[in-house]
């Protein structure tokens, strides 16, 4: 379950409507295309968020020194803080501090469910013992780990929507604050005159 409290965690667990009597009527080679296509998706959901974590770097890796640059510029000229270029600078760096905690949010601790599975769940006697035929064990369980497979996959789903949404809202904010701060900058000076 996720650490964060912020982060819905789908709380269904998907199970095959395949009764387990009829397991056998299933063959070797469908259960292994559904096993390596489910896995083939969780694979995705993990690249997928390998690239929403990228972006997220790219983002902050432009802003910080722009921001930096702008806090700087800011310190250099406090005195003059009521003119239209300190102004602009103070509000444009508000926008790209906004902006660099939305993608930072993306680097806070989250859980990302990949492929595999602990031992000490599939070595149980519910999963070998009890089941004397070797086809029925097999599709136990290929079939178990291709329920945990769409389990995973789901819930990496609805994590990567959060994290790209949090890159989205960034960009908007950068895109859109950006623009009104001259404009802002330029009317609250001309208000101290």
């Amino acid at each position: 379950m996720p650490n964060n409290k912020n982060i819905p965690f789908k709380k269904n667990i998907w199970r095959t409507d395949i009764p387990s009597e009829k397991w056998e009527d299933i063959s070797k080679d469908s259960i292994d295309f559904i096993y390596s296509q489910s896995e083939l998706l969780l694979k995705e959901t993990l690249d997928t968020a390998k690239g929403i974590g990228l972006k997220a770097d790219r983002i902050i890796t432009i802003l910080s020194p722009l921001t930096a640059a702008l806090v700087i510029y800011i310190l250099n000229n406090i005195c003059h803080i009521n003119e239209f270029l300190p102004l602009t600078a103070l509000f444009s760096t508000i926008v790209l501090i906004v902006s660099i905690a939305f993608c930072y949010r993306n680097f806070q601790k989250y859980e990302i469910r990949v492929p595999g599975e602990y031992p000490k769940k599939l070595l149980l006697v519910e999963n070998l013992i009890k089941i004397a035929d070797e086809k029925k064990q097999y599709l136990n369980l290929v079939i178990n780990e291709c329920e945990n497979f769409q389990d995973r996959i789901e819930q990496n789903d609805i994590d990567n929507a959060i994290r790209q949404k949090r890159n989205t809202v960034a960009l908007k904010v950068l895109l859109f604050g950006l623009i009104p701060c001259p404009a802002v900058g330029y009317l609250l000076s001309q208000a101290f005159l």
